[in-house]
């Protein structure tokens, strides 16, 4: 879950918006937590998908504002994603979380992550998660 309430109602809005217009999966780490991958379909999101990647840097800018003095919680971009994609990095408390947006080519929104224990990287990058999803997107029907 993200770290704030910004980037949390993103995604609320993004799977109530969906409404069954979206298929994911999700596959537990080794060592603690989980990484997920979703594809919502191209009418599934208004504004359209390159539209919401675009406005993603904004909301983790306010996700930032908003956790500014909070000790136990942070948010930062990812800076090593594939073009197109934007991402953060989350913590709150013992929890780390890693979220990716981009737009496929048939302007579908693909959404990427991790949740695993803060101290316990991660031993999914988002970079390889993005590329196995960005490979299977095409063949996922999304609503």
């Amino acid at each position: 879950m993200p770290p704030c309430r910004t980037l949390r109602s993103l995604n609320q809005d993004l799977n109530l918006q969906a409404a069954g217009k979206h298929t994911g999966t999700e596959v537990r780490i080794d060592g603690g937590g989980y990484a997920f991958a979703v594809v919502f379909a191209a009418s599934a999101t208004q504004p359209s998908a390159d539209e919401v990647v675009a406005d993603i840097p904004t909301q983790i800018d306010e996700c930032a504002k908003e956790l500014q003095d909070d000790a136990n919680r942070q948010v930062k971009p990812i800076s090593d994603l594939p073009d197109g994609a934007i991402g953060y990095k989350g913590e709150e408390g013992s929890v780390a979380t890693e979220y990716a947006y981009v737009a496929t080519d048939d302007d579908r929104l693909l959404v990427v992550g991790t949740e695993h224990p803060a101290d316990n990287r991660s031993s999914v990058s988002m970079s390889s998660l993005l590329d196995v999803a960005l490979k299977h997107a095409p063949d996922v029907t999304a609503g």
